[in-house]
């Protein structure tokens, strides 16, 4: 009956699409693409290999918070996204959707995750409870916290239109 169960549980998440590890077995934690991109699936495994970092930030009561986690920048990088002195002219355009499982969805140009153009880092944080796994992201520097997004799964860059 166990056995069932847990078959259940797992072609549920399969196909809804659920990024998240259940009873040992890994899955994906969320995907990087794009137009020009071969698709990077991050897992739990993958996420590990990341350095971490600490940020802080500041609550609106004024209570100081630190989160752990990886940066997005990093990850951006690995997935084959140009960075740095390589983002310029026409990739200045580019844009990073993040989207969450719920659907909710934020847009990002691509300088404000790169260190070349900005001082802040914008952290991809590793959540657990009751052995299921996700990520949320956490823009320390904003002042509210609309771009902060739970449960991710994916993030696609774009290129906007221009003349």
């Amino acid at each position: 009956m166990l056995k069932s169960i847990v078959t259940l549980l797992i072609l549920i998440s399969t196909l809804s699409g659920n990024s998240t590890i259940a009873y040992g077995q890994q899955k994906k934690l969320f995907s990087v693409g794009g137009p020009e991109l071969q698709t990077m699936v991050v897992t739990h495994s993958d996420f590990e290999t990341f350095n971490q970092i600490q940020q802080q930030s500041t609550d609106t009561e004024g209570n100081v918070l630190t989160y752990q986690g990886i940066s997005l920048h990093d990850v951006l990088v690995r997935a084959g996204i140009p960075s740095g002195n390589d983002l310029n002219s026409q990739k200045l355009m580019s844009y990073l959707t993040i989207r969450a499982a719920d659907g909710y969805e934020v847009l990002f140009s691509l300088p404000e995750t790169d260190p070349v153009f900005t001082d802040q880092t914008i952290l991809l944080i590793l959540n657990e409870k009751e052995g299921m796994k996700w990520v949320n992201l956490v823009v320390p520097n904003d002042k509210r916290k609309s771009r902060w997004v739970k449960h991710i799964i994916g993030l696609e860059i774009g290129q906007a239109a221009s003349e």
